[in-house]
């Protein structure tokens, strides 16, 4: 808390925060996400976010697009563990504000060491699951959404 609370003052509105937020295991984090919030609160507005590796639920997702309306949720293969207010919160999101991540080499696959981000179609698939719509319409939606959030890459580039 305290590292953030130093780092606030050079966040820029016109970059994107990429936070990972989560209670103890087992825990949806609800706690964590208030406490993250209020520390937060000297942030503009309109500050674009990733929450990384979301497990919260309906709850949360409203808390957050409340305070920073510009809130994207990332999602691995952890959906697969997801209890049912978890899947709810999946369900009922706007799609414009899904994105899809391996976090590798974590959440790996049965009997396997490490993920790698080619397994993002895994995900993808998962939350089709989830939501009813086709694994197709997921890659298309979240690389839609993540092009509006960070922008595009010129090809032979890497963001900084």
């Amino acid at each position: 808390m305290k590292l953030l609370q130093k780092l606030l003052p050079i966040i820029r509105e016109n970059k994107v925060l990429v936070l990972h937020c989560r209670g103890i295991t087992g825990d949806n984090g609800m706690e964590a996400h208030l406490l993250l919030l209020h520390l937060l609160k000297p942030l503009s507005r309109q500050q674009r976010i990733q929450l990384h590796a979301f497990n919260g639920n309906q709850l949360v997702v409203g808390w957050w697009l409340e305070v920073f309306p510009n809130t994207h949720f990332s999602f691995n293969r952890s959906v697969e563990n997801f209890t049912p207010e978890q899947v709810a919160a999946v369900v009922s999101m706007p799609e414009d504000l899904l994105l899809i991540e391996t976090d590798a080499p974590y959440f790996t696959r049965p009997h396997m060491r490490f993920s790698a981000p080619a397994e993002v179609g895994d995900v993808a698939a998962m939350l089709a699951g989830l939501r009813g719509v086709t694994t197709q319409h997921i890659l298309e939606v979240t690389t839609r959404n993540a092009v509006n959030l960070f922008g595009e890459i010129p090809t032979g580039q890497v963001a900084l």
